[in-house]
C-alpha cells in the first residue's frame, strides 16, 4: 500500500499538484465532483468547488488476497447513472455518484481467470447503450442484453 501523500493528510485538493500519487486512471466529473482511483484500488471522491475530499474508499475485490494490489490501470467509467470500476482480474463493483460510497452491484467474469489469477483488465470499459465492452489479454468481452 502506497504512504498516504500531503493531499490524502490534508484533504485539500490544492495539495494534489504537489504530491506524489501515482494515477494511471483518468477522472470522471459528475455533478461537481471529481472520481478517480490509484492502481491499489484506492477511489477519490473529490469536491472541486470546496477543493476537498468527500471520501476515500479501498474497492476490495476477491483478488486482493494474494498480496498483488497496485496493478490496476482501467479508468472508472459511468452510464450517466452508475459508476464502474474493474479490477485486473475481471471483477466489477458498481456504484452511484454522490457524496456516500453505495454500491449497487459486484460482478465478475468466471471465465476470465480462476481467483488469484490476474488475466490483465487493464483497459477501460467502453460503454454503449445498455452494453458494456471489456477488454482482457486475449479476449473481448460484451456484457449486456442480446
Amino acid at each position: 500500500m502506497q504512504e498516504p501523500c500531503q493531499f490524502e493528510k490534508t484533504g485539500d485538493f490544492r495539495d494534489f499538484r504537489r504530491s506524489r500519487l501515482r494515477l494511471i486512471c483518468s477522472p470522471i466529473h459528475h455533478e461537481g465532483l471529481v472520481y478517480f482511483t490509484r492502481p491499489d484500488g484506492l477511489l477519490f471522491v473529490i469536491d472541486v468547488v470546496a477543493n476537498q475530499i468527500v471520501y476515500m474508499k479501498y474497492l476490495q475485490t476477491n483478488w486482493w488476497t494474494d498480496g498483488q494490489r497496485g496493478q490496476d490501470s482501467a479508468s472508472l467509467t459511468m452510464d450517466g447513472k452508475h459508476l464502474y470500476y474493474f479490477d485486473i482480474s475481471g471483477t466489477c463493483i458498481i456504484f452511484k455518484p454522490g457524496r456516500k460510497y453505495e454500491e449497487v452491484a459486484r460482478n465478475r467474469i468466471e471465465q476470465a481467470a480462476p481467483l488469484g489469477y490476474i488475466n490483465n483488465f487493464k483497459s477501460t470499459p467502453i460503454i454503449d447503450g445498455e452494453r458494456i465492452y471489456l477488454k482482457a489479454e486475449d479476449h473481448l468481452y460484451c456484457i449486456g442484453k442480446k
